[in-house]
């Protein structure tokens, strides 16, 4: 308790809204009358003048307000043309002016802009060309309702009229709705740059079309272009900042002298002073220091490294040792052609159309875009979202692109790249534990995507075993290939032998000129080969150490990891060894289907019948990689022997002469991040733990608000589990734990009891009044059945026809049936087939009959039923979330949405479960269910403090300590104040004299008064508004509002209450009351033939809103987006009070009160705020 209280007193450090301040219309608006002269306009010729004064007399001698038509007296005054009185007109047409003022002057903007002084006089400047003229600021925000003017014998057409414009009422602004924190579990959003730095973005473009037609005119050399490309990026950059005096200065720049190949330049190089790298990481380790609380909506992910104390490593070998090592590794391989010739003969010559060769289009340009995601820049320093910035249509970059495609070369600054260092494992001091990653210049990053998107494109370059890097689920498909061989292997008794294969330094091992014949040998244009071939030619690489960078480094051999057409080039390269082993090797016969080799990039796995056969398949694998610079590690290599179903732990497989690693029964490697073995359930505990100790860091951390850490939570813990859950087959009981350790996690955070308080509160989605966090166990089995579902429903022939035979031979084995059908296999996947589970041991469908079992027939399944059916010949899914609602059947057609739609269904099992089974705690959420919006404060924080965050979820369940919810019989269920009823939460909230008249009146009132704010700027403001008056008559009763129309016709009487949840019933008896409190009075005024309407306007005191309340809202003249910006803060308002209601009960004088932030009373100034309590400075370390 002591804590809740401390939470209640020191005041949060969260931004204040305060209620927006708007200026109140008067009914009277005073009309200035403005002059505005204009002279030495251009002349017009005579007959469209002549025209245009027609049409403005049409409008202009329509009816006055007298109802007459006035003569016009015409009289010439020399160069002006004076207005002297007129008529005033219904609204002349925006157009009529504006087409006189442009022909005559060019002064569109005299019309756009606002005059706030009386008979102001607006000068016009005439330029030396007397056709253009300055822009004219101030003046007129609306047109004229008066305009006089004489005209005498038109023919040229003198100055331009002196017109006298009526001021018209001035409009209240309304201010933007500020913007929220993020309400879905999104990365780091990249704000496209606006105010000044927009202005230069278009002085870039205007620049770049003007240089782009000077190279076209001039020649179209390369070197222009190269020139034009480097200004491009530099100009982006300086625009995307701000800085405009170093973006004139490239405007300024002259392009380069044309020279000869090889030819020096005159210029002198420039060298750039080192930088003081020890200063650069203090700076770095000073900004650390931000709370994280600040920092985490800035960057989500690396605030949540911070606090689980992984911050990425920092290489820390010296610079030189680093130089040498990548020198080396990246040095020329010189493979002789003959090699090339010999290795490369079973690449098939695919049919490639001349359309690669074509020009990039703007939507070829725009779709590569999209797929795009912002990651670090390389040396331009620009990301994917600049380049959209600055080319929103891809016009201007198809045009740089498609000249780079003419000249088959990129500019020499696009293979410049800076490789930062990753940790791979093992000691920090070997370079080749330490993956480079290059960033490399974004305009050049999108470039190479294009590329990459047709040479991947073109069928047949990749065989169907290499699944790495396409647009399929490669890791799915690989891991449940190989696991379906090892159970089948292990169920029939059969031999077989793998090996898991691992390259050393794959990308970067790559020849360059097995790029080259690659590309010949596929039969790609000489086009295509020579843009790839200049990709590498002359590119290098800086490695960044901790605290320095090494001189460049050339690239001469190896892709570069970060370019977005290096995994297609490896894959098309290591296709050369694939080839030749899919023609040779005699592979591991699976029932009907052939597995040879798996491969994800240079992730392999090779398949036999025996050890020996592996061996000689090996052994020739190994010689044709050899050659081609493609290392085998036999330290990260190892293999699996089976022997009729029977593990051989004592098989030697050697490689390179070295025996590799070979697994027991109870071994297992780890093939593309799933611990695989002979065992098809595998422990994850290792991975469930270290999720686990993450929750602890989280709850114990006191820098991240509750919305902070909620999100924290969905958006990086729990995915960490998505790959497993989808891939692999934890226990359950492992599962259960889990899902108990991430809700305790969950309740902790929003300090709620963990027992006695229902789970279902916490998996609820937001929109249904929960805080969001599904329940691990439930994602687990769904995302399983999805997984597997989609095998059995594969475009993929040859996984479909894999999965569905070995269901079949599962089915068979487990019910001693010959002869199934697709109902058999049905049934027996929703577990309504009783199995004799030895036959063919734990399989994947031994999960679905689990996962059909876990969702529907245990206690706290969230499903009434589901089961696989079949449906029009081939498996579904059936589900029904509650027994009285509707089947729905899901087939392959819903594959793609099939998770989004299984997990609604079990939010709505979920919810009907918790309304049904728990009443009492679930009122408050069925009060949220009908305006979701109370909800919202979960997400982004909204406007309640972060001492209401921690109550409100307590008071929402009715766990709030108070005498009646006390187990104890021997101790008093009374009241502690008033001592006449049993102490409910309702009691204290509502009821409770000892704050009635204090904290629970001025709760109402700040309702009240903020709906009077509104009103009094809503469509309604002309009418009298009266508060808390009575009414006349014989009624006493005193509404809250009374509006009374201009003509004393119509009376609106709206009374605001803040009741208790008592569920929907509750809410409505308490709209009901309003409604029925003046009954009296709506018959004593209708008697009187007064219009009268009453409008409740109820908010719950735990910050919920009653639906209705928005009709009621409106009718008293409020807008509806007014409403919907109002409703989480009125819905905070209360729930603030209710808190400091509830503190006050418990503790009495000794409650300490302090300014609300969100609770409408906010005093001026900064002398009431509490000093924050710092912690005490950590000890030096020795």
């Amino acid at each position: 308790m002591s804590n809740d209280v401390d939470g209640c007193e020191i005041i949060d450090d969260v931004f204040y809204d305060d209620s927006e301040k708007e200026r109140d219309e008067s009914e009277d608006v005073k009309k200035n009358i403005t002059e505005v002269s204009i002279e030495n306009i251009t002349p017009l010729e005579k007959t469209e003048k002549v025209e245009e004064c027609k049409r403005i007399d049409s409008i202009l001698y329509g009816e006055s307000e007298q109802g007459e038509n006035e003569t016009v007296d015409v009289k010439e005054t020399g160069s002006d043309l004076s207005i002297e009185k007129g008529e005033i007109i219904d609204k002349l047409p925006v157009d009529v002016i504006e087409n006189v003022v442009k022909e005559s002057a060019g002064l569109l903007e005299v019309f756009r802009s606002e005059i706030s002084t009386e008979n102001a006089t607006i000068p016009v400047q005439n330029r030396e060309n007397g056709n253009d003229f300055g822009i004219i600021s101030n003046i007129l925000s609306k047109l004229v309702e008066t305009v006089v003017y004489n005209v005498e014998g038109i023919g040229e057409i003198p100055k331009l009229m002196d017109i006298k414009l009526a001021t018209p009422e001035k409009v209240c602004q309304v201010k933007q709705k500020r913007r929220e924190k993020p309400k879905k579990q999104m990365g780091k959003i990249q704000k496209v740059p606006a105010g000044k730095a927009d202005e230069l973005i278009q002085q870039v473009r205007v620049w770049f079309e003007k240089e782009f037609n000077s190279y076209v005119q001039d020649g179209k050399s390369f070197q222009r272009l190269e020139w034009l490309a480097d200004s491009l990026t530099a100009a982006i950059h300086k625009a995307s900042v701000g800085d405009e005096g170093a973006l004139k200065k490239i405007e300024k720049r002259c392009p380069p002298l044309e020279m000869k190949e090889g030819e020096m330049s005159t210029q002198t190089t420039v060298t750039k002073s080192a930088r003081n790298t020890s200063q650069m990481s203090g700076e770095k380790s000073k900004g650390a220091r931000e709370s994280l609380g600040k920092s985490y909506w800035q960057n989500r992910a690396k605030t949540y490294n911070r606090l689980i104390g992984k911050e990425s490593k920092q290489c820390e070998i010296p610079i030189g040792v680093l130089e040498k090592f990548f020198t080396e590794t990246t040095s020329v391989t010189n493979v002789p052609k003959e090699v090339l010739e010999a290795k490369s003969s079973k690449l098939p010559k695919a049919q490639v159309g001349e359309w690669i060769e074509g020009e990039f289009t703007q939507k070829e340009l725009a779709d590569a875009l999209k797929k795009t995601k912002d990651t670090a820049p390389g040396v331009d320093g620009l990301k994917y979202h600049h380049l959209s910035w600055f080319d929103p249509d891809s016009r201007l970059l198809a045009l740089l692109y498609n000249e780079c495609r003419v000249h088959r070369r990129i500019p020499a600054h696009w293979k410049e790249a800076e490789t930062i260092l990753l940790y791979k494992g093992g000691d920090e001091l070997k370079p080749d534990n330490w993956r480079p990653i290059s960033l490399m210049p974004t305009i050049y990053k999108l470039y190479s995507s294009l590329w990459n998107r047709r040479i991947r494109s073109v069928n047949g370059v990749l065989s169907k075993c290499q699944r790495g890097f396409q647009e399929r689920e490669g890791c799915n498909e690989s891991i449940a290939i190989l696991r379906t061989a090892i159970d089948v292997a292990k169920g029939k008794k059969r031999d077989l032998s793998v090996a898991w294969l691992d390259l050393t330094n794959a990308f970067g091992s790559v020849p360059h000129e097995l790029i080259e014949h690659t590309l010949i040998r596929n039969g790609f244009p000489e086009m295509v080969v020579q843009v790839v071939k200049d990709m590498y030619k002359g590119a290098s690489i800086r490695v960044k150490s901790k605290t320095e960078k090494s001189e460049q480094i050339q690239i001469k051999s190896g892709v570069k990891q970060g370019d977005p057409i290096s995994p297609t080039l490896f894959n098309m390269c290591l296709e050369n060894v694939i080839r030749r082993h899919l023609d040779t090797a005699a592979g591991h016969k699976c029932l009907n289907t052939k597995i040879k080799v798996l491969a994800f990039a240079d992730d392999m796995a090779i398949l036999s019948e025996s050890q020996d056969q592996l061996q000689r398949e090996l052994t020739k694998l190994d010689g044709d990689c050899t050659p081609l610079n493609l290392i085998f590690k036999p330290a990260k290599c190892a293999s699996l022997v089976l022997e009729k179903g029977k593990v051989n732990a004592a098989a030697v497989v050697n490689l390179k002469g070295v025996p590799i690693r070979n697994m027991a029964c109870s071994d297992t490697y780890k093939y593309l991040g799933i611990q695989t073995g002979v065992e098809t359930r595998t422990s994850e505990m290792d991975l469930i733990e270290s999720v686990v100790k993450e929750f602890e860091l989280l709850v114990r951390d006191e820098e991240l608000t509750l919305p902070q850490k909620l999100d924290c939570i969905k958006s990086f813990m729990l995915p960490k589990m998505t790959y497993m859950y989808g891939n692999s087959i934890p226990k359950l009981t492992e599962l259960k734990y889990f899902a108990g350790e991430t809700m305790k996690a969950v309740k902790s955070i929003h300090e709620i009891p963990h027992s006695g308080s229902p789970v279902e509160y916490c998996q609820l989605p937001i929109s249904k009044g929960g805080l969001g966090v599904a329940c691990p166990k439930i994602t687990a089995l769904i995302t399983y059945l999805v997984s597997t579902m989609k095998k059995l429903w594969s475009d993929d022939e040859y996984i479909k026809k894999l999965y569905s035979d070995y269901l079949k031979e599962v089915v068979v084995a487990e019910t001693g049936r010959q002869d199934v059908t697709l109902s058999d296999m049905a049934a027996y996947l929703s577990n309504e087939t009783p199995s004799k589970k030895k036959n063919f041991g734990y399989t994947t469908f031994t999960r679905i009959r689990e996962v059909c079992r876990g969702l529907s027939s245990i206690k706290d399944a969230p499903l009434h039923k589901i089961k696989i059916v079949e449906h029009e010949g081939k498996l579904a899914i059936l589900v029904q979330a509650i027994e009285d609602g509707p089947e729905a059947v899901y087939t392959e057609s819903h594959v793609k949405k099939l998770q989004l739609l299984l997990k609604k269904e079990a939010n709505t099992g979920i919810l009907h479960r918790f309304i049904t089974q728990k009443p009492v705690k679930s009122q408050v959420v069925q009060v949220v269910l009908q305006h979701p919006q109370s909800n919202s404060f979960v997400r982004n924080g909204g406007q309640m403090s972060f001492s209401a965050h921690k109550i409100v979820h307590k008071a929402r369940l009715n766990l709030l300590v108070c005498n009646a919810n006390t187990w104890d019989a021997t101790s008093t269920k009374q009241c502690r104040r008033c001592v006449k009823e049993k102490e409910t939460q309702m009691h204290i909230l509502q009821v409770c004299t000892y704050n009635k008249s204090g904290l629970i009146t001025e709760r109402h009132n700040a309702v009240h008064n903020k709906v009077s704010e509104l009103i009094k700027k809503g469509s309604k403001r002309n009418w009298k508004l009266v508060d808390d008056s009575v009414i006349a008559g014989p009624s006493v009763k005193r509404p809250d509002i009374m509006l009374r129309s201009p003509d004393g016709k119509e009376i609106i009487l709206a009374d605001v209450t803040c009741p208790y949840e008592c569920g929907l019933k509750g809410m409505q008896r308490a709209w009901d009351h309003k409604v029925e409190k003046y009954t009296k009075a709506y018959k004593y005024l209708e008697a009187r033939g007064i219009k009268v309407t009453v409008l409740p306007i109820v908010v719950g005191s735990l910050g919920t809103w009653w639906k209705p309340t928005t009709n009621s809202l409106v009718q008293l003249g409020i807008d509806r987006k007014t409403i919907n910006e109002w409703i989480p803060k009125l819905c905070a308002a209360t729930a603030e009070y209710s808190k400091n209601i509830y503190w006050r009960h418990i503790k009495g004088d000794r409650y300490q009160s302090i300014p609300m932030k969100f609770g409408l009373d906010k005093p001026p100034g900064n002398s009431w705020k509490r000093r924050k309590r710092r912690k005490p400075p950590k000890p030096a370390k020795n």
